[in-house]
């Protein structure tokens, strides 16, 4: 299963995101939701860095893995049209595929 889980701070805005696991619906090269999640995160990163010049914070801890946390001069609001829309896109996904992605709100560390 894929778990996005969305950090936010203690007034609930998003601040990053985590992106962790497999989907398992099909195997690798014919995964949908693997396919749908991966390309949505990506436009989302890339826009958000390219496009709008956010500063992120990215790393790849390990396969399947993929942590982004905006540093606190991005967060503005393009910002939070992106990660809101991320998070929105992804959650229209769980309920089609609730057995293979599921999507969280996660306390910032």
């Amino acid at each position: 299963m894929i778990t996005a889980g969305f950090f936010t701070d203690s007034d609930g805005r998003i601040t990053g995101f985590k992106i962790s696991g497999h989907s398992g619906y099909k195997e690798a090269g014919s995964d949908i939701v693997c396919a749908s999640v991966s390309s949505a995160v990506m436009l989302s990163v890339n826009t958000m860095s390219e496009q709008f010049g956010l500063e992120l914070e990215t790393a790849v801890p390990g396969d399947g893995e993929l942590v982004c946390k905006a540093y606190p001069g991005s967060l503005n609001r393009d910002w939070d049209r992106l990660a809101y829309s991320l998070y929105a896109h992804l959650a229209e996904l769980e309920k089609e595929f609730s057995e293979n992605l599921k999507v969280v709100f996660l306390s910032e560390c």
